[in-house]
């Protein structure tokens, strides 16, 4: 079972890898950070059994359907599962304590360490698995180094440490700047970004009147549909968002969510509802999100800023990833502030896509991640 011991308290960090592509020495290893209640299976405990492997197998379903479509792009494709997720270490009991904390410092603490163990993740796949060193090819094409994906919830990892990577040690700092070459924003919900749900919409993520034991498919469901499209970010508004509808044609296989065309097996492989009783809706403060969101865009400190930020949304996802966006954008055109170091942050579209469009359209997924890593 592939596990990664990030520290020296032995802190693990379970994984799934593409492999090296076929005689490659340049190619771009590419971290991939899961969302909410998604990529693993139920019955698989903390304790891990020895044998445990082959039930691990598919542990990543969301993302491993983007693996046999890497090597075509000279990408190696590193899928993790977060703390609290199977195969990885679970958060202390004092680390839940402050996590459900009401103090917004002691929220922070938790996410400040979680943030701290994904550049740990970084830091060992550099050491132990020997990546290729950043480079470039005769025509300019960028090869090796390390390229890092969140997507949906994921985000909010990336978000805090991108904003927090300043105060880690300097060797952790150094082995990030060194390498970290790509960074990808896929379909932040708006509760990442650090604002509330606007007037009459909707959300199962924060809908506290859904039982726990319900939230998980509820949620899936939603966050998997397909919605009638948006034109642009010009198009979204706080009117549009409201009125925005699902694809009900049933001559459309879209008119199912993404999550009702899986198979069971594929379900079993996708989901971990446990952790909607561990965490809830695994929420840390507005004021939190939208730190680490300033922090990644307008003041990296210094830190991999000349790092260039893709953020992705997809057209025919829910209103919250679209308005996600148009907060994002709206951050960019704040004035500068004296002594701030900005990001460059490039937002695009994703026409016929949603928040699961790399499930259901991985190889064109794979070649718009591409496309934007050269």
């Amino acid at each position: 079972m592939p596990t990664a011991i990030i520290d020296d308290e032995g802190t693990a960090i379970y994984y799934e890898d593409s492999g090296i592509p076929p005689e490659s020495t340049d190619y771009t290893t590419l971290i991939l950070i899961h969302g909410y209640v998604v990529h693993a299976r139920k019955y698989i405990s903390y304790n891990i059994p020895s044998d445990a492997s082959e039930k691990l197998k598919r542990n990543q379903a969301i993302f491993r359907v983007l693996f046999p479509y890497a090597a075509a792009h000279n990408l190696r494709l590193i899928a993790i599962n977060q703390r609290e997720y199977p195969g990885s270490s679970p958060l202390s009991e004092a680390q839940l304590a402050l996590f459900h904390s009401t103090d917004e410092e002691d929220q922070e603490s938790v996410v400040v360490d979680c943030s701290r163990d994904l550049a740990h993740f970084v830091a060992w796949v550099v050491k132990h698995e020997h990546t290729p060193a950043p480079g470039k090819t005769a025509s300019g094409k960028k090869t090796g180094g390390i390229g890092m994906w969140g997507w949906s919830a994921g985000c909010a990892t990336l978000f805090g440490m991108l904003a927090n990577l300043h105060s880690f040690d300097e060797a952790l700092r150094n082995t990030l700047e060194e390498n970290v070459t790509t960074l990808v924003i896929y379909d932040p919900p708006s509760v990442v970004i650090g604002v509330a749900d606007p007037p009459g919409t909707y959300s199962p993520a924060t809908d506290l009147k859904t039982p726990p034991d319900q939230l998980t498919e509820a949620f899936i469901i939603w966050a998997s549909t397909w919605f009638e499209p948006f034109s642009s970010l010009d198009a979204v508004n706080s009117t549009s968002i409201v009125t925005q509808k699902k694809l009900t044609d049933p001559s459309d296989p879209r008119h199912l969510s993404s999550f009702e065309r899986m198979s069971q097996e594929e379900k079993d492989a996708t989901l971990f509802p446990d952790i909607a009783i561990r965490l809830g809706p695994g929420l840390v403060s507005w004021e939190i999100c939208d730190k680490n969101v300033r922090g990644t865009v307008l003041d990296t400190k210094g830190v991999l800023k000349n790092v260039r930020l893709n953020y992705f949304w997809g057209a025919n996802s829910p209103w919250n990833c679209a308005w996600a966006a148009k907060v994002v954008e709206g951050l960019m055109q704040e004035p500068p502030v004296e002594g701030q170091q900005r990001r460059e942050v490039v937002i695009e579209m994703l026409e016929d896509m949603h928040h699961f469009g790399h499930h259901d359209h991985p190889e064109r997924m794979m070649r718009v991640i591409a496309d934007h890593i050269s």
